[in-house]
């Protein structure tokens, strides 16, 4: 819960200030071959998208680390996980051969990372990705 603080002008408790976000900031989202395209255009900003399976060892480190960065960028990224056993179309539709595989998708643009990296160096390549596909 948000701290209130005391306004210097008249001494009283106030609420802390709204940050506009986006809606599901700080959450990681699921979506499916039926709702992936509309999950994308409802974000309304960068979306990283984690496409993994449920066997993929390498797939469930990633996920806390998903889950942090959800987060970290609250507001200004969407995080959203593909099962791609699930969700077969959205696997060929990236031709998808190994994972995990994240995407960055601004509008029409896209940028790929296959394979897990670490906290720090995943938050480098979202900024970078972010800067470059602007």
């Amino acid at each position: 819960m948000a701290k209130r603080t005391q306004s210097k002008e008249t001494g009283k408790a106030r609420k802390p200030k709204k940050v506009g976000k986006r809606k599901g900031a700080g959450k990681v989202l699921t979506a499916t071959d039926e709702d992936f395209d509309r999950k994308v255009a409802a974000a309304g900003g960068p979306v990283l998208v984690d496409l993994w399976a449920t066997w993929c060892g390498p797939c469930l480190a990633l996920s806390p680390v998903l889950d942090e960065l959800a987060v970290e960028f609250a507001g200004r990224l969407t995080v959203i996980k593909v099962d791609i056993d699930q969700s077969p179309e959205i696997a060929n539709r990236f031709r998808v051969l190994t994972i995990p595989r994240l995407l960055l998708i601004t509008g029409t643009r896209k940028r790929s990372q296959v394979g897990s990296l670490r906290k720090a160096e995943l938050s480098k390549w979202i900024r970078g990705a972010i800067r470059a596909i602007r």
